[in-house]
C-alpha cells in the first residue's frame, strides 16, 4: 500500500490553466481585450496602491511601536528596523510626487470609525 501522497504535477495544472485562458479569450473575443485606463485611470490605480502601501507602512510602524515598548528589539535591531521604515516612508513619498499625488490623498476616511493611513491612525 502506498502511503504517500499524491505528487502535484505543477507544470500540467499550469498548461491547463493557461490553456483554459487562451480558450476563454478565444470565446469572449473583443472583450477580453485589456482595456485602456488612460492616464486618470492609471493615477486612479496608483492611487489605491500607495494608499494601501500607506496602510501597511502605518501598520508596521505601529508594529514597530508595541515591540520596541515591550523589549523585544534589540538595539541594533531596532536601528535596522527604524532606517527600513525610514526608507520605505520615503519610497512611498517618492511615488506621490512622480504620480502627483499628494500624501494627504492617500488617508481613507472611515467616517465614525476614524481615518486609516494618515497621522490620526
Amino acid at each position: 500500500m502506498n502511503t504517500t501522497a499524491p505528487r502535484l504535477d505543477l507544470a500540467a495544472g499550469l498548461a491547463r490553466s493557461l490553456n483554459g485562458t487562451a480558450n476563454l479569450a478565444q470565446l469572449l473575443g473583443a472583450a477580453a481585450k485589456p482595456v485602456d485606463l488612460g492616464a486618470d485611470g492609471a493615477n486612479g490605480l496608483a492611487q489605491l496602491v500607495l494608499t494601501l502601501l500607506n496602510v501597511v507602512q502605518d501598520l508596521l510602524e505601529r508594529q514597530a511601536i508595541r515591540r520596541m515598548e515591550r523589549g523585544n528589539l534589540t538595539d541594533a535591531q531596532i536601528e535596522l528596523l527604524g532606517g527600513a521604515l525610514m526608507r520605505q516612508a520615503q519610497a512611498i513619498a517618492d511615488l506621490c510626487q512622480q504620480f502627483g499625488i499628494e500624501e494627504r490623498d492617500l488617508v481613507i476616511d472611515l467616517g465614525p470609525l476614524g481615518q486609516v493611513g494618515g497621522d490620526n491612525f
